[in-house]
């Protein structure tokens, strides 16, 4: 199986590779199957899919992406879904429809048009965020405006923050939230940190509210 590389400024059509590699300025002009994916610079490319590891050191612009693992440190911004087992974001993540993974630790900036579904989820955004839809079994969304992890990067113009995430239905087994702006949150132990502003809470087993939020309905069902 033949691997493809890309090293200064180049384009490709589509096809199935052993490894795709972009070191520089890379444009792929048709779907791209392949065992790894790896773009350090910035990658244009339509739907991904991937047996492997997709790592993204800069920006990618795709179609669609599907891997077994998904490593962004920079910038992402997928058109349609994103389907993964393990996704690690470190920057910026824009995804248009679903995004369905088992396992989500992201840092950084995201803008979630559709589904997010997981079994365990960490977010800790650093600027204002959006999202429609967050299931997940374990849900941890924190705000870090000192992120030691991007500070010294050029992914995200920091500035002095006073980010929140903005949603419209969370939905787990155990949660925590801090910062954020929600109408609806179902969960069956369910921690509201500082910040918050929600609508609607249902909660099975346990709540607690910090006295900086305000939730205006709280009902155990």
């Amino acid at each position: 199986m033949f691997n493809l590389e890309i090293n200064g400024i180049g384009q490709s059509g589509g096809g199935t590779f052993g490894e795709v590699c972009v070191e520089g300025i890379g444009r792929l002009t048709g779907p791209i199957k392949c065992q790894n994916f790896n773009v350090s610079g910035v990658g244009f490319s339509k739907a991904v899919e991937c047996e492997q590891n997709v790592i993204v050191e800069g920006t990618l612009k795709s179609a669609s992406l599907k891997a077994a693992n998904i490593h962004v440190s920079g910038l992402c911004r997928v058109q349609g879904e994103v389907k993964t087992l393990d996704l690690n974001v470190f920057g910026y993540l824009k995804v248009n429809q679903s995004l369905k993974v088992e396992r989500a630790v992201i840092e950084g900036k995201v803008n979630l048009k559709e589904a997010l579904e997981a079994v365990s989820l960490e977010l800790t955004f650093v600027d204002d965020s959006v999202f429609d839809v967050i299931t997940a079994t374990n849900i941890v969304i924190k705000r870090s405006l000192d992120s030691e992890v991007l500070s010294h990067k050029n992914w995200l113009p920091f500035k002095k923050r006073t980010g929140m995430l903005v949603g419209d239905l969370i939905e787990g087994e155990d949660i925590y939230l801090e910062y954020l702006q929600v109408k609806q949150v179902y969960g069956d132990r369910v921690k509201i940190g500082p910040g918050c502003l929600i609508d609607e809470v249902e909660y099975k087993e346990i709540l607690e509210v910090d006295p900086t939020s305000c939730v205006k309905v709280m009902r155990q069902v």
